[in-house]
Order: C-alpha cells, then sequence, then structure tokens
C-alpha cells in the first residue's frame, strides 16, 4: 500500500509513497517540510500499549495495489511498530479507481 500522492507524504516517505519509507525516515530524524513527527511517534506508542485504531480505508483496482484513502498516520504508526499482522483496514475496489488511485 502507498500513501496517496500528495507533497507531504510524498516528502515523507522520501518520494517513494511507502509508510516503511516514511517510518525510517522519522527513525533517522528526518521531517517532511519541517512538520514535527511527534504525532507518529505517539501513535506508535499507544499502539505498543495495546491501543487500537479505527481502519484505515485503502483503495484501488486490486486488492495488490492499493492507496491509503484515509488512516495515513495511523498506517505511519504501524509502520513504526513493525506492522502487526492483525491491522483491520476498510478495502474500497474498482475498475475506474486506477484513475485516482495511483
Amino acid at each position: 500500500m502507498r500513501y496517496v500522492d500528495y507533497s507531504y507524504w510524498v516528502e515523507l516517505s522520501g518520494g517513494s509513497r511507502q509508510p516503511t519509507d516514511a517510518a525510517a525516515r522519522i527513525n533517522a530524524g528526518l521531517r517532511a517540510f519541517d512538520v514535527p513527527n511527534e504525532p507518529f511517534i505517539d501513535a506508535a506508542h499507544a499502539l505498543s500499549r495495546g491501543e487500537r485504531f479505527p481502519p484505515p480505508i485503502l483503495v484501488g483496482e486490486r486488492q495488490d495495489n492499493l492507496v491509503c484513502l484515509e488512516g495515513h498516520l495511523r498506517l505511519t504508526a504501524y509502520a513504526l511498530v513493525g506492522f502487526p499482522t492483525d491491522i483491520e483496514c476498510l478495502v474500497g475496489t474498482a475498475p475506474a479507481m486506477g484513475r485516482w488511485a495511483r
């Protein structure tokens, strides 16, 4: 899954739009547009304490090529804690979604 193609998320991930790349950059102390990373770190700590978040919403043409529509902070927090395998997501797929979810 990738972040939506929006300047902040592109910058945070170093251009890849991958939450795992954003997590690595956050762990290295890098910021996107000088925006503090504390909300991601706080959310990751909450996950580590066992808190649960609402499911992120992912969309795309197929389930193997999804873009985050809503829940970017949560996906980043999951990446910071190593993506546990039991993440609940809401997924919507449609052939026409490829025009939007790139």
